[in-house]
């Protein structure tokens, strides 16, 4: 029972922790060039991903850090927290990209661009600090399609995430905005545009730009995309997928300016538009429901197999059961086996409460059985009562009744 429960707490625990690395999957790149394990790049990395570990939220939500003297060891590196999470949520992300990114991505990479939805991980053996890096570069898309108005869908997609790009580069602080546009009475698209704060202004635009116009060649017709590039990125849903709560917008037609303040709605996503967060949910759900079920199960399974073996063992206590003056005792097969299976070969005699058998024990004794017949005086549990009847003696076939002093319940 105690290695069944502690199986079950550990399947448990196995598979929250598997939902919980499922909530957000590192989208990643690796880049060109490796290096030599134990080398002096290798050490400059592993101080590079202690700096910015380090230096993480609450301090800042975006860092940047180089670390060699020589440029063929230098390594240069930043993150950047996405605008709508907290410190929490991106300090997290941070120790597990710092802790996993050579670990499990790119063992031997010199650099890696690593995407979470909540933070942008970046490390390089060239500088690229404060400059567009546009390449390596990624297209994600949901693959249900808009069933109604495709065109109008497309250009409201188009003209929201313009607006959201230009908001964004415009910001002071980080270069991060969101917008939520109608599209019908009962459907909206939510859309996010950020970029690294190292780019200037003018950079943003370009870089939010490039984004921008990889939607058509990856999303159209999509419920949801997004275009992931080093320095900025760009996604859209029709589900509110970012976390800033602000008062509804107005209706926005495709060609019309959208409002200059990041707008979130506060109903849900309409049902079969929710791939990518239904996935996140059945994720952690599932295996720790199964889990929950399983526990259950196996307990019940255990309660009613100590249910039968308590019942066996009672019922072989009713059948078998012997008592003894003198501390003899013999089970219900012996006697069975020395009286031949109480033979008629085997049959003394016969009285009111039974019939009489003589045997043989293993040792050579030769016994007297009396075995009660079912109209015996019996109790509730169907044990005979001796006060009624006495006890039956095991006697020696060269005894006197009268001289044994053993004796067995019968």
């Amino acid at each position: 029972m105690l290695n069944f429960l502690t199986f079950i707490f550990l399947l448990t625990l196995l598979t929250h922790a598997y939902a919980q690395n499922q909530a957000s999957y590192p989208y990643r790149r690796c880049l060109t060039g490796n290096f030599t394990q134990n080398s002096t790049y290798h050490a400059n990395l592993n101080l590079l991903f202690s700096t910015l570990s380090t230096n993480g939220p609450p301090a800042n939500r975006f860092f940047k850090s180089s670390v060699g003297r020589s440029p063929n060891d230098t390594v240069y590196g930043l993150f950047q927290c996405r605008g709508d999470v907290t410190n929490a949520t991106c300090r997290t992300f941070l120790a597990t990209a710092t802790r996993d990114a050579v670990r499990l991505y790119c063992p031997i990479a010199k650099g890696a661009v690593i995407w979470y939805d909540e933070i942008i991980f970046h490390y390089s053996d060239q500088p690229f600090f404060s400059i567009i890096t546009s390449t390596p570069n990624l297209a994600l898309l949901n693959s249900a399609e808009i069933d109604v108005d495709k065109i109008r869908f497309n250009q409201l997609v188009m003209s929201t995430l313009r607006a959201t790009a230009a908001l964004a580069a415009s910001s002071v602080g980080e270069l991060f905005a969101t917008q939520m546009a109608n599209f019908t009475q009962d459907r909206n698209i939510y859309t996010l545009a950020q970029c690294t704060d190292d780019l200037s202004n003018t950079d943003c635009v370009e870089c939010l730009r490039q984004a921008t116009s990889g939607i058509p060649g990856c999303c159209t017709d999509k419920l949801g995309g997004r275009v992931l590039l080093p320095s900025c990125f760009v996604r859209y849903e029709v589900y509110s997928f970012y976390e800033i709560s602000i008062p509804p917008p107005a209706t926005p037609t495709p060609n019309s300016t959208i409002p200059t303040r990041p707008l979130l709605p506060s109903s849900s996503p309409p049902p079969g538009e929710r791939r990518s967060s239904t996935v996140l949910i059945v994720a952690i759900v599932a295996p720790i429901t199964v889990s929950i079920l399983l526990f259950f199960v196996g307990c019940c399974f255990l309660r009613q197999r100590a249910k039968r073996r308590n019942s066996a063992v009672k019922e072989d206590s009713v059948v078998n059961e012997m008592t003894t003056a003198d501390s003899l005792q013999f089970d219900f097969k012996k006697i069975e086996a020395a009286t031949n299976k109480f033979s008629e070969e085997n049959k003394l005699g016969e009285g009111g409460f039974g019939s009489v058998f003589k045997g043989m024990l293993e040792d050579g004794q030769e016994i007297a059985v009396k075995r009660l017949s079912r109209g015996s005086l019996q109790d509730e549990d169907m044990n005979a009562k001796i006060s009624d009847f006495g006890m039956a003696r095991i006697v020696q076939m060269d005894q006197s009744q009268g001289n044994t002093s053993r004796i067995v319940g019968t």
